[in-house]
């Protein structure tokens, strides 16, 4: 993918539309939306916004707000906004997209499937679920009709039907989409494609969920190495490869060359999307948790806290993200002592995510699991003091 080439490609095209017909015309206001997309590809999320903002801007000036077009840029302009972790900006972006499609171009259209998918991938971020399935569902049901089961439409709506149940502990169901998805990839877009990288590394993490970690390792590799490749180094897509690699290595106790990882996963992310997005708070409470198991408690509390609040400001407070902070902050208190605290903290989190996944999801038992430990902790601990016996 040659982002250079074709970077100057559409700068000289604006420049020329611009000449020929103004700054303020719909050729120019396609020409901006073409642009945008190409920043919006490689991570540039500052530089497309403004001419996504244009773009709709003349849209709806010289066609009217009832035209396919500016539901198009409502959609492009809400996946910017999802990217960066604006989801209140993205949804009603996204549901004034779908409505307009729906009206203009009926029910069966790819279009209106897309609209079904990009709002149902805003749900998932968001915890909910139970709101993004039928979405999905509907979103892929509708590709296989209008597109045939050999489309990338229809791999990227497996794929994401897939994360999805991955998502609620489902990994039985979410297994063979993924599979389908990567082979589907790969046969229409070639070994080497951003969007195989991405099916290699969302089945690389569901086989390191499920600890089938020999499995795991070398998809894993595979998709940074081919998302380094395509994208370069400073891309988001390469951050989620950095990110993910380090939870192996964590998982598996090589807790050096995860803090590496994790690291540059971390900056890139801040670098790329800001401090405030919830991709730079997962980045914190991964390394918080590596510290954790280090015994390096004062770092690992001051990026638990920080992870914590930037989730619930950007999240909000019912969200599963939400509840792993819990998780891990009642987890560290555990570990200080601080048994009071660590089970305040660890029944918040186990009331959240039973609430939001239910009793039998994998991170629920989990923690289900933790919050009985440290009962029995503090039990023991109570139990040692009663049994001390003052000097006279």
């Amino acid at each position: 993918i040659r982002y250079p080439e074709a970077e100057i490609a559409y700068r000289q095209a604006l420049a020329r539309l611009e000449k020929a017909h103004g700054a303020e015309s719909l050729e120019v206001g396609n020409s901006l939306n073409n642009l945008a997309m190409l920043y919006w590809t490689q991570g540039r999320y500052g530089e497309a916004e403004p001419c996504y903002q244009q773009a709709l801007a003349l849209a709806q000036k010289f066609l009217g707000d009832d035209h396919p077009s500016v539901a198009t840029s409502l959609n492009n302009l809400a996946l910017l906004y999802e990217s960066q972790g604006r989801y209140p900006e993205a949804e009603p972006l996204y549901q004034q997209a779908l409505a307009l499609r729906q009206k203009l171009l009926g029910d069966d259209h790819p279009s209106v499937a897309t609209s079904l998918n990009n709002l149902a991938l805003l749900y998932e971020s968001q915890g909910r679920y139970r709101e993004a399935e039928p979405l999905f569902q509907k979103a892929l049901a509708l590709r296989q009709k209008l597109l045939g089961d050999d489309h990338p439409s229809v791999a990227s709506s497996l794929n994401n039907l897939a994360f999805l149940y991955k998502s609620q502990g489902r990994y039985s169901e979410a297994q063979p989409l993924y599979q389908q998805a990567l082979t589907l990839r790969q046969k229409l877009l070639g070994e080497e494609h951003p969007d195989v990288a991405t099916s290699l590394n969302n089945l690389a993490e569901l086989y390191r969920v499920q600890g089938r970690y020999s499995e795991a390792e070398s998809l894993l590799q595979e998709a940074l190495a081919l998302h380094q490749k395509l994208l370069g180094n400073d891309h988001p897509a390469v951050a989620t490869s950095l990110n993910n690699l380090a939870l192996f290595y964590h998982a598996q106790g090589h807790y050096s060359e995860a803090e590496s990882l994790y690291q540059q996963a971390l900056a890139l992310r801040q670098k790329l999307l800001g401090k405030d997005h919830p991709s730079v708070a997962t980045s914190l409470n991964n390394l918080a948790t590596l510290y954790y198991v280090e015994g390096r408690y004062g770092e690992a509390e001051t990026l638990l806290q920080q992870a914590l609040t930037l989730k619930q400001r950007l999240l909000g407070k019912d969200h599963p993200s939400v509840a792993t902070s819990l998780n891990d902050l009642g987890m560290l208190r555990s570990s200080q002592g601080r048994y009071a605290e660590a089970v305040a903290y660890l029944e918040q989190a186990l009331t959240l995510i039973e609430r939001l996944l239910g009793p039998d999801h994998p991170n629920t038992q989990t923690m289900r699991g933790n919050l009985d430990f440290v009962r029995q902790k503090m039990a023991q601990q109570a139990e040692a003091a009663r049994g001390q016996v003052p000097e006279k």
